[in-house]
């Protein structure tokens, strides 16, 4: 009971999803990428594969090209 209106609120909100699935579909990929890739025990290759997948993700729902944004932040 002291939890109900937090569990609730998707009743009170409109656009307050039912379930969690855009926030699976935001981890497929990089869980994706670490099945294949076997993970890694490095911690920078660990933080460079999150940012960019982020950043590829974030493209991904603005519409925009990974690639066309990561060159002109490295340029």
């Amino acid at each position: 009971m002291k939890h109900e209106q937090g569990l609730l609120v998707f009743l009170y909100h409109k656009g307050v999803s039912l379930t969690n699935n855009e926030t699976d579909q935001c981890i497929l990929s990089s869980v994706i990428v670490l099945k294949i890739c076997f993970g890694t025990s490095f911690h920078r290759e660990k933080q460079f594969r999150s940012r960019v997948l982020s950043v590829v993700d974030t493209c991904k729902k603005r519409g925009l090209f990974a690639l066309d944004v990561i060159s002109d932040v490295v340029s």
